[in-house]
């Protein structure tokens, strides 16, 4: 699988709001700043077609998908990957607000990559 990366550092911020976790992504100090992260249910829907992530295991999934989706920009490597990607950033991001690096994701996903 070829894999490419967004040249610019994004930061992927998620926070509780009216007890539901929502999900930014971008540049803060770029002209948009941070915008809402898409679900990405156009690629694989992990529960029901709603505005936002919850806090379930399928949420996890989504959110996982959506920020692989966004960092790679390829959804075809995202949905390779995205599990496995769950499984190593969901376990640290219980307590919120929490904040994933490009660069972190990236080390990731070419963690993955070589297993």
């Amino acid at each position: 699988m070829r894999v490419t990366r967004r040249d610019k550092m994004r930061v992927y911020v998620g926070f509780e709001h009216q007890q539901r976790l929502c999900v930014v992504a971008g540049d803060p100090a770029g002209p948009l700043g941070l915008q809402p992260l898409p679900t990405r249910t156009d690629l694989w829907c992990h529960g029901p077609a709603r505005e936002g992530f919850g806090r379930t295991r399928a949420s996890r999934l989504q959110v996982a998908l959506a920020m692989c989706a966004d960092h790679l920009g390829q959804d075809d490597a995202a949905l390779q990957v995205y599990e496995r990607v769950a499984e190593r950033i969901t376990r640290d991001i219980e307590d919120m607000p929490w904040v994933v690096t490009s660069q972190t994701l990236s080390e990731i996903i070419a963690d993955i990559l070589i297993a």
